[in-house]
């Protein structure tokens, strides 16, 4: 667990760190492509952390409906 958490702060300060990147572009086309970008990363890393406490839980239950 505690190897989650260092990534979820890890991830958080990607977070901050994009937007104060991002912020001062807004009026710019770049900015709206690196916007999406951005976000396409967060989703990545929330989608990396949640499984490993999610899907186990819920994989294990869903295999004996498979067999």
């Amino acid at each position: 667990v505690s190897k989650d958490l260092k990534i979820v702060s890890n991830s958080q300060k990607v977070v901050t760190n994009s937007l104060t990147r991002i912020e001062p572009k807004e009026n710019r086309i770049e900015g709206h492509q690196n916007r999406i970008d951005s976000q396409k990363v967060v989703a990545n890393s929330l989608t990396r952390i949640e499984p490993k406490l999610v899907t186990n839980s819920l994989r294990t239950p869903s295999l004996p409906r498979n067999n």
